[in-house]
Formats: C-alpha cells, structure tokens, sequence
C-alpha cells in the first residue's frame, strides 16, 4: 500500500509506497530550515491511507519548498529525484487551478 498523488508526469500519479514517504519526510526534515519543514510536514504526518486534497494555492507554496530541498547539496540524488519529482505534481496542480489529491 502507498500514496498515489495527482498531477504526476504525463497525466499519471507519483506513487510510493507508505515506507518510502516515511523516508523521503525523513531527508526533507534532515535538509529544510524548520520553517520550511513545518510548512510542509502536514502532508506526511498522518494515517497511512487517509486520502486528502490540498488547495492550489498551498500546493504551489509546497512545490516551492520541495524544490528548494530536492536542489539542497545535502539531499542524496536518490532522494533529490522523488522530492523533485513530487514538487513537479505540485506545481502541474496548482498552474492548473486543481487541488492536489493525495489516496
């Protein structure tokens, strides 16, 4: 089981499994400012399952702060990839005007 989020690549998903966004929190926690952790640690505390939407505003204030912690030099390339990868759908929501839906 995982989170698929909207607005991936090419009219799909991002898609990770519960473990891997544990982990991809963990390395955003690790390389972004608390202010900047806190602005987006909502989307990865909570229940493992619990489907949620964030409004295009807040979608693109995360894309921002996702983009800044995928370019950090502390954020391993592996790591980097997925958190650009996951600013991109946040981005493609909220240049769209659509919430940003997490299942």
């Amino acid at each position: 089981m995982g989170w698929n989020v909207s607005h991936g690549a090419e009219g799909g998903q991002f898609r990770r499994s519960y473990g891997s966004m544990d982990n991809l929190a963990r390395q955003l926690a690790h390389v972004l400012s608390a202010a900047d952790w806190r602005s987006v640690r909502y989307l990865f505390d909570r229940p493992s399952g619990e489907p949620f939407t964030v409004p295009p505003g807040d979608a693109g204030r995360a894309a921002e702060v996702l983009h800044r912690a995928s370019a950090h030099r502390l954020m391993p390339d592996d790591w980097a990839a997925a958190v650009h990868e996951l600013a991109e759908t946040a981005d493609r929501a909220a240049g769209a005007g659509e919430p940003w839906a997490w299942t």
